[in-house]
This record gives C-alpha cells, structure tokens and sequence, in this order.
C-alpha cells in the first residue's frame, strides 16, 4: 500500500507542475518553468502508468475477495425424516372352536286343573208365610177326576214362542246337588236360589236335579241343564 500511495502524490505532484499556478503558488523562474515543460512533454511517463496497473490490480484483488466472501456456501441438505419402525405386534394364535352348549330341555308345562268355584254360602230364603185360610163354607168334595193333571218338564225350545219371548235370560253359574233338598242350590245371574224360590217375576226354580234344574212360569215346566 505504501507504494501505491507514493505512486499517487507522485501522480500528484506531477499533475500540479502542468497546471496553472495559483497566487499562493510560489513563484518559478520561467526559466526553470520552461525546461520542465520541455522536459515533461519530451519523455514518456512510465510512472503514470505503473500507478494505473497497481490500481487495477488493487480493484480485481479486492473484488475477487468480496466475490468469494459473497458466494452462499452450499446449503447441506436437511435430512428427510424417518419413519419410526414399529414393532409388529404378536398375532395371537388361533383358538379351535369351542363346541356351543347343548339346549338344555325345558320340562313339559304341567297341566294344572282349574280349581272348582267355591260356592258362596247359601243364603236364608225369605219365605212369604202365605196369609191364614179364612175359614170358608164346606163346599161339595170335588172329584179326583176333576183335579187337572200335572204337566210334564219339557225344553227350552219346546215352549210357546210368547212364553220364551217373556221368559228372562238365565246365566248358570254352578250348582250343587244333595240327597237333602233343604242343601240344594243353584246360581242363577250370580244370585244363590234353592228350591221353591222365585228367580223373577212367576218364574219358580221348581226342582234342582243332579245335571239339571226345573222351573215353572203360568204353568209351564221346562228344564235346564248344566
């Protein structure tokens, strides 16, 4: 470097000696004045151009050092992620099929017998004391043969159709029989009756059998059964 700077006052230097001189510039004897310029016009200058090859190869030295400082260093490539390796996990071994269990057989539904209504306990008939037989004239005895005979029980069906159509719907909702007649009875409509009551109206449970029942109404017998 400190050639160089020698170089550039000498440039310098010389440059001032071919300009014009300024009053604070001192005074040269015109004579010297004009040798010099005699002499600087007469011979080349090699030092001029020295200075000038120094400075261009100044400048291509600190630009070849920028140059390489300013170059990106290469850039390692990042490296690509693994995958984690995972374990495979044991299969577990197959088991044979377990056999299934059998059904087991439910046992057969056991028929259970309805139990038998109990029959309410019987009920007092209520008796109607007929009024007293007021004592009448002795009439004439009347024949045997006079007297109209007794009509035989007959069915349901066998009835006057205006009878059956007078006649009230009858329900049977148990009976039970006795070699006593005083303990017979039946259920008629949910209501106990006995033998000689009145069921409705004229009708009259005239006779409870062992499977069937007699009743009365203006004369006729008819039978049910149960």
């Amino acid at each position: 470097m400190s050639y160089i700077l020698d170089a550039l006052r000498r440039a310098d230097s010389e440059r001032e000696r071919g300009a014009v001189p300024s009053l604070h510039a001192k005074q040269v004897p015109e004579a010297l004045a004009d040798a010099d310029e005699d002499d600087g016009r007469s011979r080349p200058q090699p030092l001029l151009w020295a200075v000038i090859g120094l400075s261009l190869a100044l400048v291509a030295v600190l630009a070849w050092q920028y140059m390489g400082r300013s170059a990106p260093e290469p850039v390692a490539p990042a490296p690509m992620p693994v995958a984690p390796v995972v374990a495979a996990q044991p299969v577990p071994p197959l088991l044979p099929p377990q056999p299934q269990p059998q059904p087991v057989p439910m046992p057969p539904p056991v028929a259970v017998a309805p139990k038998a209504p109990v029959a309410p306990p019987p009920q007092p008939a209520v008796r109607v004391k007929p009024p007293r037989a007021v004592a009448a004239k002795p009439s004439a005895p009347v024949p045997a043969s006079a007297a109209a005979p007794e009509r035989p029980a007959v069915a349901f069906s066998e009835l006057p159709e205006n009878i059956r159509r007078e006649l009230p719907q009858l329900v049977i909702g148990g009976a039970m029989y006795s070699q006593t007649p005083a303990n017979r009875m039946l259920i008629l409509n949910g209501q106990v009756f006995h033998e000689g009551d009145k069921v409705a109206g004229e009708l009259v449970l005239e006779q409870i059998k062992l499977k069937s029942a007699v009743l009365a109404y203006k004369g006729y017998r008819y039978n049910i059964n149960y």
